[in-house]
């Protein structure tokens, strides 16, 4: 492809993943188009709407400027108390050589040299944590967490390093077990990363028009029972 004397332009496509699965029926209506040259994207948003007889495609710009506080959800802690959590993730985190490490990254980002370590104070200063009331069968309470933070850096590859090393660190308490990193819990009705769908509260909400929680009707019911076979 090439326009406007830029050169050769590679633009690269990404279409969403149906809401509904592999089994969705209907087509995506957006789709992330990137690698494009500014010029080429200006350009494109100035027209904003691009008219063919078979389609009709608007513009607008994928603006994101703040990056995720979410860090890691954590397993394994015996208690519901977030405030014990809170206090482990600090300490785990502000220890000498996780807090060296810490550094180490933002060291890479664009915050100035001088100022990294109060960066990193600044992170450890900023955690707060969800309780989430998950529950296995037979209802067996196993308590997890969601950790949130403010990344003190604005670039996402900072954001990324900063997760992937802390998610390596065991999360030790004296008295109340010690909590690993596991994957975050997707909802499929509001697609949030931070509960699972029984303990989704959009459903509950008066306005709301996606997704209800099923409800669960037991195998034997009287009506189910009636239609079983007769001898």
């Amino acid at each position: 492809m090439n326009d406007h004397n830029l050169g050769p332009i590679n633009p690269r496509v990404a279409p969403p993943s149906p809401s509904n699965g592999k089994n969705a029926k209907d087509f995506p209506k957006s789709f992330l188009v990137f690698d494009i040259p500014t010029e080429v994207v200006s350009m494109i948003i100035h027209q904003r709407v691009w008219s063919t007889p078979e389609i009709t495609i608007e513009a607008r710009p994928f603006l994101s400027r703040d990056l995720p506080t979410s860090f890691m959800c954590l397993n394994g802690f015996t208690t519901s108390n977030p405030v014990i959590v809170a206090s482990a993730v600090r300490d785990a985190w502000t220890a000498p050589e996780t807090l060296g490490k810490i550094v180490e990254i933002l060291e890479k980002s664009e915050i100035p040299l001088d100022r990294v370590y109060d960066a990193a104070t600044y992170l450890c200063d900023s955690i707060s944590v969800e309780f989430i009331d998950y529950k296995a069968a037979k209802a067996i309470s196993l308590p997890r967490f969601n950790i949130f933070a403010n990344c003190p850096s604005n670039q996402p590859r900072t954001w990324t390093s900063l997760c992937a090393n802390l998610m390596q660190i065991h999360y030790r308490t004296p008295l109340d077990g010690t909590g690993i990193a596991i994957p975050f819990t997707s909802c499929t009705l509001c697609h949030s990363i931070g509960h699972p769908n029984g303990l989704c509260k959009f459903p509950d909400l008066p306005s709301w028009n996606g997704p209800k929680h099923k409800n669960k009707a037991s195998k034997h019911s009287p009506k189910s029972r009636g239609k079983e076979r007769r001898t």
